[in-house]
């Protein structure tokens, strides 16, 4: 399984991993930007859409807001990107 994502698609898993729980957009963007960057809502939500899609993680509705949470943990990810790689070249 070939897990690829972005740079900015990493920062976001970043902040869902450091958080332990499930996070909403709003949330992932105010702690994007505490790093002094400055992210859109409209951003990290196509990011998260396009992260969904990929499977790496799931939404949750709760009232009108969605809530986003990692699939795989931070681990499990490096390890399943490490054996796409070690597949892909030996």
């Amino acid at each position: 399984m070939n897990i690829s994502i972005s740079d900015s698609e990493m920062k976001v898993m970043e902040k869902l991993w450091a958080c332990g729980h499930m996070i909403s957009v709003a949330d992932v963007v105010a702690a994007l930007n505490d790093d002094g960057e400055n992210w859109t809502h409209q951003t990290v939500g196509t990011f998260l859409k396009r992260l969904e899609t990929k499977g790496i993680v799931s939404a949750s509705k709760k009232g009108k807001s969605l809530y986003y949470f990692p699939l795989l943990s931070k681990e499990q990810f490096y390890a399943k990107e490490a054996d796409h790689f070690l597949q892909s070249k030996f």
